[in-house]
């Protein structure tokens, strides 16, 4: 190995808790890691589907009527604005992320005290954009009703984290999926993406994180039953994404993550990196690691990417929330270490 390269963990893993999930990943790589996330176990495992009781719960808003005949279909029908309500009265409670990040943020404190996190990591919390969760639970006629108030609540959510957690020990991600899928232009998602409005949409996000928290983007191209909804062909547009983005930012990021598919060992893949803007304090972390070829792809992988930029950490190409068993995430730990170079 060339050199050593931090270790980044986009967000979920599929362990039992909070508690077992930070100390697990700390116990292997905590050398190799700048930050911690919880694992988002239980609910928070599904990703976007633990906000659509938001939605299908929400009397401001109701499933169109041929969907009113089946129960089934009701409650799983993306949803309209209801009759009668006016735009303006639409309203969200709390998401619940914000109280998630206190829970696991105690233990993670613990923990730390207990000298089984390294004192330097700081606590991650991962969030969907408010985009990701509308398309997929709304019907496109309701998103320009139903998204400022959702977005807001998100933002609230936001707020609240950067308030109960000291800024010193926090790091936020945005995962990036359906805006990068849609960007990307081949997927027959039925949604139109208009660039002026997504980059609106990044800007405000971006922009709600404290300068003194530190910030990054998870770029993905989806892990539906560990697949992605379309591969990419190379990183073209992974890095024309990564530039938008940090011409948006009103702050510099601290990283942003971008997928490496199992079957790219090519330089052509990595190739279109070499074109890569971004501020010097962004790290990049390429998700290179896939438990199915371990250290050998992970290597094969690295000695292409970097003929085209000398710099970055790995990662796995997505979470490892849904698609493999404790013990197999023990031995993706394990290889996510040795190819690190950080021991």
């Amino acid at each position: 190995m060339s050199k050593a390269r931090h270790i980044h963990l986009v967000g979920s893993m599929n362990l039992p808790s909070a508690i077992e999930a930070m100390t697990t990943a700390s116990d292997i790589m905590g050398n190799g890691l700048l930050r911690l996330p919880d694992g988002e176990p239980g609910p928070r495992r599904g990703w976007i589907y633990y906000q659509r009781p938001m939605f299908t719960h929400n009397r401001f808003l109701d499933a169109p009527e041929q969907f009113k005949q089946d129960p089934t279909l009701h409650t799983i029908a993306p949803r309209v604005v209801r009759k009668g309500v006016r735009p303006e009265e639409i309203e969200f409670p709390e998401l619940g992320y914000a109280r998630e990040a206190r829970t696991s943020f105690a233990w993670f404190q613990q923990a730390k005290a207990a000298g089984r996190i390294p004192e330097h990591l700081r606590f991650q919390v991962s969030l969907p954009t408010p985009y990701a969760c509308l398309i997929s639970t709304v019907l496109p006629e309701a998103l320009v009703h139903v998204e400022p108030p959702y977005e807001a609540a998100m933002l609230r959510e936001v707020a609240q984290i950067c308030a109960d957690i000291p800024h010193s020990e926090l790091a936020i991600q945005w995962d990036i999926c359906l805006e990068m899928v849609l960007f990307d232009g081949r997927s027959n998602l039925p949604w139109p993406f208009d660039l002026t409005e997504h980059s609106e949409r990044l800007r405000r996000l971006t922009g709600a994180i404290p300068d003194t928290v530190h910030h990054g983007v998870h770029l993905c191209y989806g892990d539906y039953d560990g697949k992605h909804v379309i591969q990419p062909e190379d990183a073209t547009k992974l890095t024309q994404f990564a530039n938008l983005i940090t011409r948006l930012s009103p702050r510099p990021l601290q990283w942003i993550h971008m997928p490496v598919p199992i079957d790219r060992t090519d330089e052509a893949y990595f190739a279109p990196f070499a074109k890569l803007s971004l501020h010097a304090q962004t790290e990049v972390f390429l998700g290179l690691i896939h438990h199915a070829d371990g250290i050998e792809g992970a290597e094969a992988r690295i000695r292409s990417a970097e003929k085209y930029l000398p710099n970055f950490g790995i990662s796995t190409e997505c979470g490892v929330g849904r698609m493999h068993s404790t013990s197999e995430i023990h031995e993706l730990f394990n290889i996510h270490k040795k190819t690190s170079g950080l021991t």
